[in-house]
């Protein structure tokens, strides 16, 4: 029989490993995600591009990449 200091532990190590599944979850949606929009901002400019140019494509998708996590996560219901 754990004491209740083992089993308040115990609660937060589950509720811990779902915050950290669904963390990892949206994570890797965001980077399919955002390997989609390359893949399609790569199509629609019909192939490679300057190196530059790629750059800022990739770090405005960053940014908004990490704009859209904060706020689901601000957003997103406390499990």
């Amino acid at each position: 029989m754990p004491s209740s200091g083992q089993r308040a532990w115990q609660a937060r190590r589950r509720r811990n490993r779902r915050r950290a599944l669904s963390l990892g979850v949206g994570l890797l949606g965001m980077a399919i995600f955002v390997m989609m929009l390359l893949y399609f901002d790569w199509m629609w400019h019909g192939g490679p591009r300057t190196m530059i140019e790629n750059t800022g494509s990739i770090i405005f998708l960053g940014v908004f990449g990490l704009a859209v996590v904060v706020t689901a996560a601000i957003i997103w219901p406390r499990h």
